[in-house]
């Protein structure tokens, strides 16, 4: 009778360390990143030299066109329901709107910066002025919410969201942790 208590408690204490060891190391992969590091979500959609990406932000005020489309978690949200596919903004004062608000966010803290977790989802912009293209700029809206393409890492806050859902006119609000409302 003790032998086969003995091996389905060995067991038991087996499979609750591995589920134990699982949970910490998911803890462990929404802890933080060090900003400026692989981690701080620089997404390689957003290219360009820095003179192109600094391009953008001067001629804010002449842009005429974006074309917004969203990539991850997001495709699965009632928001992907109305940019299924992305979708093209002509009206020069949302379009200039947009990029200047992605312009004036704050840059990335330097050091170790504590995110929650990252979903995959972005949106990316393509921005033109006049037929001349910019390289696209992409915001994250899990994780540290970071914005990249336009220079150092920038944050994207709650307020930028609000704002970006005005001028897509998705109807949606921004909740408190700064991203997309959840459906």
């Amino acid at each position: 009778m003790m032998m086969q208590k003995r091996p389905a408690r060995l067991v038991t204490c087996g499979v609750l360390g591995v589920v134990m060891a699982g949970a910490v190391a998911g803890l462990a992969a929404c802890g933080g990143v060090v900003a400026g590091s692989a981690g701080s979500q620089q997404t390689p959609a957003a290219t360009g030299s820095p003179g192109q990406q600094a391009a953008l932000c001067a001629n804010a005020g002449h842009l005429d066109r974006m074309v917004v489309s969203l990539s991850g978690v997001l495709s699965s949200t009632h928001v992907h329901q109305v940019l299924p596919g992305g979708v093209t903004i002509r009206d020069p004062a949302k379009v200039q709107a947009v990029a200047s608000a992605l312009c004036a966010l704050p840059a990335m803290p330097h050091g170790v910066v504590s995110c929650p977790a990252d979903f995959g989802g972005s949106y990316r912009f393509a921005f033109s002025a006049a037929g001349q293209g910019f390289p696209p700029v992409v915001a994250r809206s899990t994780g540290c919410r970071s914005v990249s393409g336009l220079g150092p890492t920038r944050l994207a806050p709650a307020a930028f969201w609000t704002l970006l859902h005005k001028e897509l006119g998705t109807g949606q609000q921004a909740n408190g942790s700064g991203g997309p409302a959840a459906p």
